[in-house]
């Protein structure tokens, strides 16, 4: 059996979390105004509206090495306060949020199943590759794969695949990304954007732009994930989603789920004994 691995995750608010690998803090889609503030949405003249604030305060955070920003261009994953923390700080995120974050030179693209590698305290180095999203079109946004750049972290014994943490950002399940997950890395722990959020059609219909539980639960059986850590389902009125009803379409998952309080660090420990999983469960994303 590979050895246990553990991942500190504090969860602040909607996609906003604090990932303690080791000695490295990384911090996701950095949202911290108020409740009191609504955004316009121009794109689709759409306001959203913001319905309490994060667990812990922009002054009371910790020492942060990386932020992994999904996207942007959108305020309910990088806010007014939130932006202030990119200035001087390693930022990864999608091309177009490279370009229209300049002149921060901490600012470096993610491209879907490309690999960089970032520094972290006493030594440490991490891998970390892109993953696709389809959130809201033509806008980018990405996910974030985290391997221990020495291997460290180990490889699965059915498959001889990395070992690997993964935070989802915003996106919906689609082939592309189930098989593409499958095929690289065995995902231990996976922070994962719930929600079910919609966003208005040109036709006046909606359509969905991120995951809700149905669809986490098929992600993790398709992948052979050991651990899921749900966020991203409250804090907005965008979200359509509540707990009662995502906890109720998790529950055949059992253990493997992982819920959080905001603002409370939780340790994730995953110990590789997770087997492989049966094709016929990927079915429904061919």
């Amino acid at each position: 059996m590979s050895s246990p691995i553990s991942f500190g995750i504090t969860h602040l608010t909607t996609a906003t979390s604090l990932i303690r690998i080791r000695n490295t803090t990384f911090l996701t889609d950095p949202i911290f105004d108020s409740s009191e503030v609504t955004y316009l949405y121009e794109p689709t003249n759409v306001t959203l509206v913001k319905d309490h604030n994060p667990a812990i305060a922009i002054d009371a955070l910790p020492p942060i090495h990386h932020i992994l920003l999904s996207h942007e261009d959108h305020p309910d994953n990088l806010d007014h306060l939130g932006r202030t923390l990119l200035n001087g700080r390693s930022v990864l995120t999608t091309p177009d949020g490279h370009k229209n974050l300049q002149p921060r030179p901490g600012v470096q693209a993610m491209k879907p199943w490309k690999s960089i590698i970032v520094d972290g305290p006493g030594g440490d180095k991490w891998k970390i590759t892109g993953t696709p999203c389809i959130h809201t079109p033509p806008g980018e946004c990405t996910g974030f794969v985290l391997e221990a750049a020495d291997g460290s972290f180990g490889t699965d014994p059915d498959n001889g695949l990395p070992r690997a943490f993964w935070f989802s950002g915003d996106t919906i399940l689609f082939p592309e990304l189930v098989e593409g997950l499958k095929k690289r890395f065995k995902i231990v722990c996976g922070l994962v954007n719930l929600g079910g959020a919609k966003a208005p059609a040109p036709d006046g219909t909606e359509f969905k732009i991120t995951m809700d539980g149905k669809d986490a639960e098929m992600l993790v059986n398709a992948i052979g994930m050991e651990k899921l850590v749900p966020i991203h389902f409250t804090g907005w009125k965008h979200f359509r989603q509540e707990m009662g009803e995502m906890k109720e379409q998790l529950e055949g998952l059992g253990e493997r789920v992982v819920w959080v309080v905001p603002g409370v660090e939780t340790v994730v420990e995953c110990r590789g004994e997770e087997r492989g999983y049966d094709s016929a469960e990927n079915d429904d994303m061919e």
